[in-house]
């Protein structure tokens, strides 16, 4: 379904871009998860979010999964990889994969919805591109961002045409509802 003309502009935008940030652990995924059950049930979604992989109670990687089901491990404590964040190595080509199958739809959705721009997904270099034709289109994006890293991350945090939200412990709890009422008056059920 295609609801763009549904869609409240934002500072005169068409299409409007919301980073969302706060501190590991505050709740991003849970949010951006949140987001998307509401958004699915109205318009198109399409992108992916994070997931961390436990054993034990203990974490041991991150997965990466689509809206449409598709599952990839990105990062593991057992992998040897040229691309590391901490103690974890990245798997470039799983990542690279789920990017393909996301823009494999013939057409753009009504709303992309990523968790997250990362220091992880940043060794992708399809990842990088794919963020910034995202940015540059006529589409809603609702993304996580690494709260403090730099370099390319940093360039999309402070692009001039997007919305830069926090998250934190004290506003988590009515920031869905909030965001919806605040940012998509518009959006009927």
């Amino acid at each position: 379904m295609q609801n763009r003309s549904l869609l409240s502009s934002l500072n005169g935008l068409n299409s409007p871009k919301f980073l969302i940030t706060g501190n590991p652990g505050v709740g991003k995924t849970t949010l951006i998860l949140q987001l998307a059950e509401y958004y699915e049930k109205i318009c198109t979604v399409n992108g992916f979010y994070t997931r961390e992989i436990r054993q034990s109670g203990r974490r041991i990687g991150f997965g990466i999964k689509t809206f449409g089901g598709v599952e990839k491990i990105l990062a593991h404590v057992e992998w040897a990889s040229r691309y590391r964040v901490g103690r974890y190595g990245i798997s470039v080509s799983n990542l690279d994969e789920v990017l393909q199958t996301i823009q494999s739809h013939p057409k753009p959705p009504d709303i992309w919805i990523i968790d997250e721009i990362g220091k992880m997904e940043s060794y992708s270099q399809r990842f990088q591109l794919f963020i910034e034709k995202v940015f540059g289109e006529n589409t809603t994006v609702i993304a996580t961002i690494a709260k403090s890293a730099g370099g390319w991350i940093s360039t999309i945090r402070q692009r001039n045409d997007i919305m830069l939200l926090e998250l934190e412990y004290a506003n988590r709890d009515n920031f869905v509802r909030n965001f919806v009422s605040k940012h998509f008056l518009e959006f009927t059920k």
